[in-house]
């Protein structure tokens, strides 16, 4: 299910109920600069939802924390090992090199953990108001969520979350680079 939050029309949430959930991936467009709708074009078998994930250098594309594809290491930063992968084809979040993840993108920051707010003390260089990629799960869904223009802070984000219910949030690659794509089109 995909809709507009009803107190922030610029936010885009998309609702996947677990139980119907075939596979959860984390995948990595060819480097420096493969768009999203590329990638999805390029894809054999097509993803029902798809958004930009991991921070990356723009000057390069480089991806700048820690990220794992399939049991591959792309990516490593000692500093952000905190995030959200897949164990056991399940979306989990968790700490890098704590558990066996074959997919892995690092948060920057983690905004809710085990329901509650986070102590943002890291990504203050990158909290204003921007747009934002937020994925997040509870007991029954996971959320893939867009925050378009005018965008939020980190706080206003918490917020929205904790009034929506999720356990667990981390804030995704955000600016120019937010983008879900919906059976190849955007929705955002």
């Amino acid at each position: 299910k995909t809709y507009k939050h009803s107190d922030y029309s610029y936010v885009t949430i998309v609702e996947i109920p677990k139980d119907e959930i075939q596979l959860v991936d984390m995948d990595l467009c060819a480097q420096p600069k493969q768009t999203l709708k590329a990638y999805y074009d390029a894809c054999s078998v097509k993803p029902a939802i798809i958004c930009n994930g991991g921070f990356f250098a723009l000057s390069t594309g480089e991806t700048c924390f820690n990220y794992t594809d399939d049991g591959k290491i792309i990516s490593t930063n000692t500093d952000y090992k905190e995030g959200m992968g897949i164990l056991n084809g399940i979306l989990t979040y968790g700490s890098l090199g704590r558990l066996p993840f074959t997919d892995f993108v690092s948060a920057y920051p983690v905004l809710i953990e085990k329901s509650q707010k986070t102590n943002i003390t890291i990504a203050s260089n990158i909290n204003y108001k921007a747009r934002r990629t937020i994925l997040a799960y509870d007991s029954t869904n996971i959320y893939v969520i867009a925050v378009d223009s005018p965008g939020m802070r980190f706080a206003e984000m918490q917020t929205l979350l904790i009034n929506m219910g999720v356990e667990y949030a981390i804030n995704l690659d955000g600016g120019g680079s937010t983008k879900i794509l919906e059976n190849g089109e955007s929705i955002t």
